[in-house]
């Protein structure tokens, strides 16, 4: 999937428009190369900036992938560089890279990102933190894929990735736990029927489990927000999610692990 960046776009149309519309260039002569101006007239003095512009081009149509469209540019370049160009043939060869441009984008499919998300696609820092990401690099593959079908609407997938999140964090609280489990049971039945009762029985005796047991009832209580968002009726995981539910699943697994990742690691 090639990524395309909205700003080159622009700046390629932009750079076109000045380029088509040199107003220093109108001449009778249309046909008459730049370099047969006298070396200190306007033309000859302002090939630099048009060779600005097309380098600032084909810089941006690199960026887009536009490589037939560039290679017209290069020789546009060239001829500039040469001094060999005609006014005419700027003019009528920046419409022709502006059809080509035209045509090349019209081979692709573009989607366009909320703004608001791009960040989930752009990810500066790992979505869940970068202690979770320390301490939980197994699950970082996922963790950083459910943020990037987040950002592109596929809420399903959001879930899948999340799943497989979780069975990450399960497995770690279950070596904490000393229990032994069967990763084919599946999570919710990991929890209901190994955890619950394991923390459940967790001694409470001294300050130290006190304190330990509550960390695993918030790390329970975390589990139990998740499976109220991942459950349908019949106690199964949903065949599709919407984007609220993507987007709460997101946020209770984010806690889940952070809480987590406070005390345990893979």
């Amino acid at each position: 999937m090639q990524r395309i960046n909205g700003s080159a776009l622009y700046h390629c149309v932009e750079i076109l428009e000045r380029l088509g519309g040199v107003s220093i260039f109108v001449d009778d002569e249309k046909d008459k190369a730049f370099g047969s101006y006298p070396q200190d007239s306007e033309i000859r003095k302002n090939i630099p900036y048009l060779l600005r512009e097309v380098a600032w081009l084909r810089e941006g149509l690199q960026i887009l992938g536009a490589n037939v469209t560039d290679m017209r540019a290069e020789e546009l370049e060239i001829s500039l560089r040469e001094e060999t160009c005609t006014h005419g043939e700027l003019c009528s060869t920046c419409q022709d890279i502006g059809r080509r441009l035209k045509h090349e984008m019209s081979t692709l499919l573009l989607f366009l990102l909320d703004g608001k998300d791009r960040r989930y696609i752009d990810q500066n820092e790992p979505l869940f933190g970068v202690e979770v990401a320390d301490r939980f690099p197994a699950a970082a593959f996922d963790i950083e894929e459910a943020g990037k079908c987040l950002a592109l609407e596929r809420y399903t997938a959001v879930a899948f990735h999340l799943m497989r999140t979780i069975e990450i964090g399960i497995h770690a609280l279950s070596d904490a736990l000393n229990l032994t489990i069967n990763s084919k049971s599946g999570w919710l039945t990991i929890l209901n029927k190994k955890l619950e009762p394991a923390i459940e029985s967790f001694p409470e005796s001294t300050p130290s489990e006190r304190q330990r047991k509550r960390y695993l009832q918030q790390a329970r209580a975390h589990l139990h927000a998740i499976r109220l968002g991942w459950r349908n009726d019949t106690m199964h995981p949903k065949a599709t999610y919407t984007e609220e539910e993507a987007r709460d699943l997101t946020e209770h697994v984010g806690n889940f692990m952070r809480h987590l990742a406070t005390k345990l690691q893979e």
